[in-house]
């Protein structure tokens, strides 16, 4: 069954393009089928990654802890 995740985010006055070309570089996670950032708001963001099952999340979780880490200032 697909599954998706969802990530929030406010970004720091300044850094908005950063934060949106590093999203448009992101790595291939396995099982992750695609992924779309969307703006809500001012300087705020929501990412929607779906995939392939519940247990590829489960999987990817390092690997996205690490992305996530890249995005903080």
């Amino acid at each position: 069954m697909t599954a998706y995740n969802v990530v929030r985010f406010k970004v720091k006055a300044g850094q908005e393009q950063k934060f949106i070309d590093m999203h448009k570089n992101l790595p291939d996670l396995d099982g992750m089928k695609d992924g779309a950032l969307i703006k809500t708001g001012d300087r705020t963001y929501c990412f929607v990654g779906k995939w392939d099952d519940f247990e590829s999340i489960v999987e990817a979780r390092p690997s996205m802890v690490g992305i996530l880490d890249g995005f903080r200032g």
